[in-house]
């Protein structure tokens, strides 16, 4: 057998010189003996001079590489230029990059980067943006450019890269084996074996492309029909503001074939949506509404950003404005149904009287219990309120708050709404069934609010559920546990209701477990001008502050509130509606109920009784007149309560003038021995320098007393 061809393989690293050598092995190794140098192999400086002589080929990249590997000149007719071949199990890779990337190519020196770049347009890759790069050649990365190709380098790549292709070591392409099997004069055949290799990698690649070009077909169909299916109106276009995309409901939208207009320009079927400003500008639409073929259509869009990070189109969603208003129509139901949720706190509750801050005590103390709790208090007076701040106080605080309004429905739709339905129960009910309020307030608290009207049958069921904590749902026959703290709110007297048989005893001594009594309007004071001038305040959004006049105090403070806070809230709603620029309220402004009060003078009916003590206000009273002094003592009193209620102490001088306006006349001793009189009997606390006189609760106890006597 005739003597192996001896072969020298140079190249730059040994990951390419262990490739090509595998790759010549197997397709001519039983001709040839291979011998690789790399310039890795070499230490700095050093030169492969001993073996020069030694090969029938030198097989290089380059003749540069001749010369850093050896000193001494080779003969040109001994070195074959290799041309290089991708490896085709990666190049897939590279044809999934979208038109228009930018990207670095990474090899060891700016020639092996420059050639790498010339194989990718070889392969009819001319579509993407490509720049050599090799270490230390300080070129200015774009920021823009996010993407870097290499050939089994990718430790050279720079670091703030973010998406690395590595397409392997390059081998040797098929002209370069025909020409060493020509210059080594080795058997023709040869071409024929390797040839056929090469057609079925580019065979096998041809194929996996095929494969992939179907599946990104078969999703595409996949994903139309999903678009199909749904009730939005969608049209997506090119970044040239061509349509790529429209789905079924945007056809029927628009009363259009949407395959016609696939490839067409979007203002071809949209023609007033100013589509180039949002393609130039690439702005976001969000609500619009546009008239559209005769209809009110709501537009939203969003950009389309492909997987590098560029813009390439924008996708439209259409809805009839009818359309719209129905779904917010339904959502606003549904939440108003579920929204179990408790808004107020102890903070919202307004007032500072004794009465109130001691409510406010007891309910905190008790709202970390588990305890029923019974909320006696007249209608208006903020019973659902103060249970919303309990359950926000209390461990249950993330959980439902529920609250139902016993005498607000039907005795026939109680129980289903308490204690749930089962489909089919009754005429008129839902197939799948219905959770009652006791479910819905799972982990939570119910307030059961007018329990005083609850009738027998549902105070029945209601003793069990707090006897046992679970329910049964009407018609059916499951026993459902159930984790609920109760509170019940009442403007009847149940006690009484007890004795005269008509609310069950054993159900009143379960829910009075705890008792908490809100006080009426009429006995908190001051409370009902603070809560005047709050009320006034949320009205005008805290843009303007109401003023009340001294007549307008004193009938607030007299004046006997049956409606109770929700009364007081609506005379003052009417009043701010009635006052223009002006925040002085007279009684002018009231409704026209409360000054006929006014003008009647004392109307027992409607007179606010605020003490028990009227023995001692008769002494005062007689003191006073006996003194000659009870007229000035009274416009006194009137003066430094109006000024308390804001929480300022009244000054002589003022006080003064202001008795002055009203016709008395009163010099500085007499004015200086009146009130020393009166801060002696306890109706006012004269301040310090400055600090002015104000008005105690025995003081505000006594004008009132003053003006019914």
């Amino acid at each position: 057998m005739e003597q192996k061809k001896k072969i020298c393989f140079l190249s730059h690293n040994k990951n390419t010189q262990e490739y090509v050598i595998n790759q010549l092995t197997t397709y001519l190794g039983e001709y040839i003996n291979i011998k690789g140098i790399s310039l890795e192999d070499l230490s700095e400086n050093e030169k492969a001079n001993d073996e020069i002589d030694n090969f029938d080929l030198y097989l290089t990249t380059s003749f540069s590489l001749c010369e850093k590997v050896f000193d001494k000149k080779i003969s040109e007719q001994k070195v074959l230029l290799a041309d290089r071949a991708f490896n085709t199990e990666n190049i897939d890779k590279l044809f999934d990059l979208d038109s228009g990337t930018k990207a670095l190519f990474v090899g060891n020196t700016e020639e092996t980067a420059t050639r790498g770049i010339n194989l990718v347009r070889k392969i009819g890759i001319d579509y993407i943006e490509l720049t050599p790069y090799s270490p230390g050649n300080n070129l200015d990365i774009a920021p823009d450019i996010i993407t870097a190709i290499t050939t089994g380098s990718p430790h050279l790549i720079p670091q703030n890269i973010k998406k690395i292709i590595d397409l392997g070591v390059v081998g040797l392409d098929l002209s370069t084996y025909v020409e060493l099997i020509r210059r080594l004069k080795l058997p023709i055949e040869l071409v024929n074996k390797i040839s056929q290799n090469y057609l079925r990698e580019i065979y096998d690649l041809s194929l996996r492309r095929q494969i992939v070009v179907q599946s990104n077909f078969d999703m595409k169909k996949k994903f139309e029909m999903i678009l199909d299916t749904v009730s939005e109106a969608i049209i997506s276009i090119d970044r040239k503001g061509y349509i790529t995309l429209i789905n079924n409901c945007a056809g029927e939208l628009l009363g259009v074939d949407g395959v016609q207009f696939i490839d067409r320009p979007f203002n071809d079927l949209i023609p007033n949506v100013e589509i180039n400003d949002i393609l130039k500008n690439e702005v976001h639409l969000d609500n619009k509404i546009k008239k559209i073929k005769g209809m009110n259509c709501v537009i939203n869009s969003e950009s389309i950003i492909d997987i590098s990070n560029k813009f390439a189109g924008i996708v439209f969603l259409l809805k009839e404005v009818g359309e719209v208003q129905k779904i917010e129509t339904k959502i606003r139901r549904e939440l108003k149904v579920k929204d179990h949720n408790a808004k107020y706190k102890f903070q919202d509750i307004i007032g500072e009287s004794d009465e109130v801050n001691h409510l406010i005590h007891l309910a905190k103390k008790f709202a970390k219990t588990d305890f029923t709790i019974l909320i006696e208090g007249e209608s208006g007076t903020g019973k659902e309120l103060l249970t919303q701040a309990i359950h926000n106080y209390s461990n249950r605080n993330l959980s439902p708050f529920v609250a139902i309004n016993l005498a607000a429905l039907p005795e026939n739709l109680v129980e289903s709404e308490l204690f749930g339905y089962e489909g089919g129960a009754f005429t008129g009910a839902k197939k799948e069934g219905k959770r009652g309020l006791f479910e819905e307030a799972h982990n939570g608290t119910i307030l059961l609010d007018e329990i005083g009207d609850a009738s027998p049958e549902v105070q029945k069921k209601l003793l069990r559920v707090l006897e046992e904590s679970e329910v049964r749902r009407v018609g059916g026959s499951n026993i459902i546990p159930v984790n609920v703290r109760v509170i019940a709110a009442t403007n009847k007297n149940l006690l009484e209701m007890v004795d005269k048989k008509e609310f069950r005893s054993d159900l009143y001594y379960r829910l009075c477990t705890i008792v908490l009594s809100i006080p009426p309007l009429k006995s908190r004071g001051k409370d009902i001008l603070e809560l005047a001038y709050y009320f006034g305040s949320r009205f005008f959004k805290g843009e303007r502050r109401i003023e009340l006049s001294n007549e307008v105090t004193d009938l607030f403070l007299s004046y006997s509130w049956p409606g109770n806070i929700r009364e007081l809230e609506n005379v003052i709603n009417y009043l701010c509606t009635m006052l223009t620029d002006n925040n002085y309220v007279t009684i002018e402004y009231l409704p026209l109920y409360m000054q006929k009060i006014n003008r009647s003078g004392v109307n027992k009916d409607f007179i606010n009784p605020t003490s028990n003590n009227e023995n001692k206000l008769e002494m005062i009273k007689h003191s006073l007149d006996k003194a000659e002094q009870l007229e000035m003592a009274t416009k006194i009193l009137q003066e430094i309560n109006i000024a308390s209620t804001i929480n300022k102490g009244v000054g002589r001088i003022y006080l003064q003038s202001q008795l002055k306006q009203n016709g008395v006349n009163c010099n500085d001793y007499q004015l200086r021995k009146l009130l020393n009189t009166l801060d002696s009997i306890g109706l006012i606390k004269q301040g310090t320098t400055r600090q002015g006189s104000k008005i105690t609760e025995l003081g505000i106890e006594f004008l009132k007393y003053a003006r019914i006597n």
